[in-house]
């Protein structure tokens, strides 16, 4: 008797405990069955499982990924510290930077490994947000269209370019916790070994020149990745999207300067803090990479040339990248391929009665006034630069008739050009006057 209540007990436990926890899923989580109930009243239930399972392994992969990096380094690190346990305070019970590294000593799993997949799942996280752009990375096709500037395919930009400014934000993260907390044990394994005059070994040199390599190489990608990010230019807007004149002749070279300086500058930095050696040229290289990158990122530069070689000669120096631009429209909306042609219109004879009707028309009041300025406006502006000031109403003697006709003079207003168009040329020289 005692059994069975036992495990009546315990039964209506774990069923009490379910219900629990379905009440707490789907209070935290409606949407899932909403969504579900959805999809299936469609027929899209077995998509709907697939838009979860490939969320959820999207997460796994990253997640494991990044864990197996921020393990395998933390692990690395534990291999090259001593092995001498360090000698603890009398009656200091508190635990202090030495119990840290001492654990960190015997391969701790207790530590590096709670804490490697707590910092891989911070990583990971804002890619399984981003779910959807490793689908479009995975199953894109190819759009068929060669972009002038870098000759990549359009789908390069639509699928690959925003996975990997992604990747690399967050691999870059990654990696500086990583070298920070490596730099941080091997500094204090240092301060312990000074004491008995010994010296760091070589693998945990080793250790930390490669991740600094690692580092360099992921600034290096987020320049390469620069380059593309010129074609999501919208400073020129509304004249045209997209990198002009300034952004090709002075941005891009900026970003390739700034590429090669950080090489540079990272190979005699660490030949430096290895050997000791070139003390002057490692100086030397991060001012000048310094420098560069002051004019990448200032509008400086670019705003001189901007200002002094390019709006005086505007329509000259943007055209190539005008004509991109109206290209890749064109053709994203094909209309590459329109045929234009001329029909020509042939007047219909009149007839008798017609003839009197036209006639009888001749006086009749068929335009009103108040809404002339908004009929010239649509049908006769023709450029956004004309205007009309107001209608006004007179008679002339036309083919013999005496007629009510309806004038107004089409004016050029310079207020109407976009902000673009306000240079000197079309200020001074080109909106000046009419032609007829």
């Amino acid at each position: 008797m005692q059994k069975l209540k036992r495990r009546l007990s315990i039964l209506l436990g774990v069923v009490l405990a379910l219900a629990i926890a379905a009440l707490i899923f789907f209070l935290l989580y409606p949407d899932l069955l909403v969504d579900f109930w959805w999809f299936n009243t469609l027929g899209y239930e077995l998509f709907y499982f697939l838009r979860l399972l490939y969320r959820y392994l999207i997460l796994f992969f990253v997640t494991l990924l990044s864990f197996l990096i921020f393990f395998f380094n933390f692990w690395i690190a534990s291999r090259y510290l001593g092995t001498r346990r360090p000698e603890k305070s009398a009656g200091n019970s508190k635990v202090n930077y030495k119990d840290i590294v001492e654990m960190f000593r015997s391969g701790s799993m207790k530590i590096y490994t709670p804490l490697s997949l707590i910092l891989a799942i911070f990583v990971a996280y804002p890619l399984f947000k981003k779910w959807q752009l490793f689908l479009f990375y995975i199953f894109g096709p190819n759009a068929g269209a060669i972009d002038p500037a870098y000759g990549k395919d359009v789908s390069f930009y639509l699928f690959s370019y925003p996975v990997y400014s992604l990747l690399q934000q967050r691999f870059l993260i990654a990696l500086v916790i990583i070298l920070g907390a490596s730099l941080l044990l091997y500094y204090i394994e240092r301060r312990l070994l000074a004491k008995d005059e010994a010296q760091l070994p070589e693998g945990a040199k080793l250790h930390l020149n490669i991740l600094a390599v690692l580092l360099i190489g992921l600034f290096c990608w987020s320049f390469m990745l620069q380059r593309y990010g010129l074609l999501y230019d919208a400073v020129h807007m509304d004249l045209f999207y997209g990198p002009g004149f300034t952004e090709m002749n002075v941005t891009l070279p900026l970003i390739w300067a700034s590429f090669a300086l950080l090489i540079l500058s990272g190979a005699v930095i660490l030949f430096y803090l290895n050997r000791g050696k070139a003390l002057v040229p490692a100086a030397a290289c991060v001012l000048l990479f310094a420098a560069v990158l002051g004019l990448r990122y200032t509008t400086f530069l670019p705003g001189l040339v901007q200002k002094y070689l390019v709006l005086p000669n505007e329509q000259t120096r943007e055209r190539p990248y005008i004509k991109r631009n109206i290209e890749s429209t064109l053709a994203a909306y094909r209309l590459t391929d329109v045929i234009t042609r001329q029909f020509e219109v042939k007047a219909l004879p009149w007839t008798q009665t017609a003839e009197q009707v036209r006639e009888n028309m001749e006086n009749i009041p068929v335009w009103d006034r108040p809404l002339l300025d908004f009929v010239y406006d649509q049908l006769q502006a023709i450029r956004q630069y004309y205007n009309f000031t107001g209608a006004d109403v007179d008679r002339y003697s036309i083919n013999g008739g005496y007629h009510q006709v309806n004038l107004a003079a089409r004016e050029l207003s310079i207020k109407k050009l976009p902000s673009y168009a306000h240079s000197w040329i079309n200020r001074h020289l080109q909106y000046t006057h009419g032609y007829g």
